[in-house]
């Protein structure tokens, strides 16, 4: 899915499951998809699991600034 941040970029994301939110963010360089066995763990716990790329990072927007 995308969102569209205050500045006009657009930011890939996904979000999955119910119950207790659970967000990971990655460290510079990495991507949403890092986390998928996490995910799935925590799916299967019942969590709901939200993960995303930063701007110029995996399937994100890529701009200069």
């Amino acid at each position: 899915m995308k969102f569209k941040t205050s500045d006009g970029i657009s930011l890939d994301y996904t979000d999955q499951g119910t119950g207790y939110p659970v967000v990971f963010v990655a460290g510079f360089g990495g991507y949403k998809e890092i986390w998928t066995l996490q995910v799935r763990y925590l799916l299967e716990m019942g969590y709901r699991v939200v993960t995303y790329d930063h701007r110029n990072q995996g399937a994100s927007q890529r701009v200069k600034k």
